[in-house]
This record gives C-alpha cells, structure tokens and sequence, in this order.
C-alpha cells in the first residue's frame, strides 16, 4: 500500500507540474502586444410577425418591420498595447448579413454610428482590456462579418459566444452532481488515507483478536479489558469511527455467555464478534477502497467539467 501511495504521489505531482508549465507558456505567448477582438454576447428575436393581414403591422421607431432581433456585441482591446486613433486608417466596419438590416444602435457610444447596413467602429483611445459594449436592433438574424484596416492588426478576433459561451457560462451547464462527485471523491481519497494511516493500531487489536486461536481459554475481564485499552487509543487516535468503545464492549459481551472464561466454540465467536464489530461496522474495507475510487472519481468528474469548457 504504501508503495502504491508513492507511485500515486509521483504522478500526481508530474501531471500537476506539466500542466502547470503548460498554462504558464500559454499565459505568456498567448497574449500579443495588439490585438481586437469583437464579441457577439447574445441575439434574441424581439419580434416575427407571420400575420398576412396587411392592416396588421408592427411599427419600431415608426418604421414596420416584419420581425426585430437585438444583439449584444462587445468590441474589446485584447492585446496588452494601448490603440489610438492614429492607428485606424479605416474603421471597424460591422456587417449582419445582405438579408439583414441595422435599425438602431442602443446606447449611444461616442464613435459607434450606423453607416447603411453596417455598424462602424471608432475611438480616440482604447486601452488594454478596456471595452465597448452596445446593443444592435437589426431586422434579422445576424451573420456577422467585419472590415477594417487598423495598424499592427491583421484581423479582428471574432467569437460568437452564443454558440460558444463564455467559461463562466459553460461551468454553468455543468450540473450539481458532477461538482458533488468532485468533492466526494477527494473526501473519499482523504478519508482512506486517514483509515490506513492508523492501520498499526488496528493491528495490535486484531493480534489480539488471533491469539485467541493459540490458546484453549482466556479469561474474559481480562480479554474484553485489554479489548476497551486497544480500541480507546485506536478510536481517539480516528477522526471517525461509527462504533463507539463502550458499544464494541457491550456487544462482544452480549454474543458470548455469562461464562467468567471464553473457551471452545466461544473463542471463535469472539473473535469473530470482534472483527464485525472493529472492521465491519466501522466500514473499514469500504472505506480503503477510495485510495483507487477516490482519483478514479476524481479523474471521471473533472474530465467532465473540463468538457464543458472544452467545446
């Protein structure tokens, strides 16, 4: 066992120093000096009207429209540079699509302005990480697309987070019980490693328990005395067991008879009684098996979580 836990340490501490590495080296060459990214937050169709009665219209902002989508973009300075109006030699120009068109942009953001079918994009001063975040009334669905020449950027980075939410998002759909499993089976894994951790004073208590089949007749004060001794410095030396000193006393005596010695068959029932007692009822084999359930779990639940934020 102890051999087993060396193996599990090394493992664990070779994949928790790979990983590690790995998030460092993307920390560090996944950001560039300039970057823009455009982000489309979230669509939601406001209006559709089907109707073929043509008295029946549905009017925004005095014009009919026959359906009204609102979505939420976010222009946002990636990169760790600051982006000035010298480097704009044209616009970030914003298009939704020939079968859509741009009605109002809400709220009225200084540099931000509807130019025919477009939305187009302007600022004096963007630093790192700073953000524009408007709303855009178009008569469709949107398909976006983008144009622009600004300095040091080749391309803006779009992502639809409609269709690929935000981490925060994902973790989100990831239901209660795999974050439970999780935490049970680290539970599970500490709570083995406590159990075998005291395994020399369980030891002592089944040595004694095995000397009972050296011997012809043992005296029973005696034996349930030495019994109460070995649990009482194994039970406070556990976080946890569910049978208490005095109850592990009370039914070993209640499965022998008022006999002042155990001897013959009794020898055998009280060891037996015993083992029950201070390995069956305290869970002790179930417990154990969580130094390998625990990380499979743990792997399982994690693999599971990390899907989410994979796709």
């Amino acid at each position: 066992m102890r051999a087993f836990l060396k193996f599990l340490y090394r493992v664990t501490t070779v994949l928790a120093t790979v990983g590690g590495a790995i998030a460092l080296f993307q920390s560090v060459f996944s950001s560039q000096e300039f970057q823009l990214s455009l982000g489309q937050l979230s669509t939601t169709k406001v209006i559709e009207n089907n109707s073929t009665e043509p008295r029946l219209s549905v009017l925004f902002e005095g014009s009919p429209v026959k359906s009204l989508y609102f979505s939420r973009l976010q222009v946002k300075n990636s990169g760790t540079r600051a982006l000035t109006d010298e480097f704009i030699h044209e616009p970030l120009r914003i298009q939704f699509g020939p079968d859509s068109r741009v009605l109002q942009v809400r709220p009225s953001i200084p540099g931000v302005a509807i130019l025919g079918n477009e939305v187009v994009v302007r600022w004096k001063l963007l630093n790192p990480g700073e953000v524009l975040d408007f709303g855009v009334f178009t008569t469709g669905p949107t398909n976006i697309s983008t144009h622009q020449k600004i300095k040091e950027i080749t391309a803006v980075r779009y992502r639809d987070y409609t269709l690929n939410p935000m981490p925060a998002e994902r973790l989100k759909s990831v239901g209660i019980l795999w974050w439970a499993l999780a935490l049970l089976s680290v539970a599970m894994f500490i709570d083995a490693l406590l159990v075998i951790k005291q395994d020399a004073k369980l030891d002592k208590i089944f040595r004694l328990t095995k000397s009972l089949l050296e011997v012809s007749e043992v005296d029973k004060e005696a034996f349930l005395n030495e019994l109460r001794s070995l649990y009482e410095d194994y039970y406070a030396a556990m976080y946890w067991l569910f049978v208490k000193p005095d109850e592990l006393i009370k039914a070993v005596q209640m499965d022998l008879t008022d006999s002042p010695a155990i001897s013959g068959r009794e020898l055998e029932v009280a060891r037996q009684s015993v083992i029950g007692w201070v390995r069956h009822a305290n869970m002790y084999s179930t417990r154990v098996s969580g130094v390998i359930l625990g990380p499979v779990l743990f792997v399982v639940a994690v693999f599971r979580i990390a899907f989410s934020l994979v796709l």
